[in-house]
């Protein structure tokens, strides 16, 4: 380990002092107008009340029938996305687990450079030492913001060979985390369908 001057603290020797943006872009979600909201449609969408700290809550308040034509393709959101929060308690990372959710404002979409990267991407956005700095940089004064742009520039030891060893490593626990979320999920709907037909007496559990 050396010191290194630019983050203030010791790194391996022979990494490089990179910004961010070597390895991901974020993309900023799309400003839905509310007019386009209704209670039950076919697209969920995401705010950044659904990106919190235990990761992509699917409950949502709005749905959206009719997109606009102008909405980025990368605003339908995917399986595997990673997704941070930009407003209030910033830089919450989670990934998503289903489909048919849109993207909205003040939520950024994190896209790898090398898909190779995927899930070291994921791992070093969810690590303590990026939280910390985007708390740092985010600005506001009622409630804090990240700018995607600031967000991409802050500095981070690098070693690609390393960094995409570690991703071959970990993309397989990545996809048990996002197998473990559908099915959570898929529980959670069975339970809240199940639990009032026990409650009232259409069901009941046999011994």
């Amino acid at each position: 380990m050396v010191w290194n001057e630019q983050l203030k603290r010791n790194i391996p020797e022979n990494w490089k002092v990179v910004p961010l943006s070597t390895v991901l872009n974020f993309k900023s979600g799309f400003s839905f107008s509310s007019d386009l909201y209704v209670t039950e449609g076919k697209y969920k969408l995401l705010t950044i009340k659904n990106v919190q700290d235990s990761g992509i809550n699917l409950n949502v308040d709005n749905y959206i029938n009719d997109v606009p034509s102008n909405v980025p393709d990368y605003c339908f959101l995917k399986v595997n996305d990673i997704l941070m929060s930009l407003t209030g308690n910033v830089g919450r990372i989670g990934i998503m687990y289903d489909s048919g959710c849109l993207l909205n404002q003040r939520v950024a979409l994190a896209k790898s450079v090398n898909e190779d990267l995927h899930s070291f991407v994921y791992f070093l956005l969810k690590s303590d030492i990026i939280r910390k700095q985007y708390e740092t940089i985010a600005n506001g004064s009622s409630q804090k913001n990240l700018s995607p742009v600031e967000s991409e520039n802050i500095l981070i030891a690098y070693n690609e060979q390393i960094a995409i060893h570690f991703a071959s490593v970990t993309n397989k626990h990545l996809k048990i985390i996002v197998s473990n979320l559908a099915e959570n999920e898929k529980l959670i709907h069975l339970r809240d369908w199940l639990l009032p037909m026990l409650m009232n007496g259409q069901a009941t559990i046999s011994d």
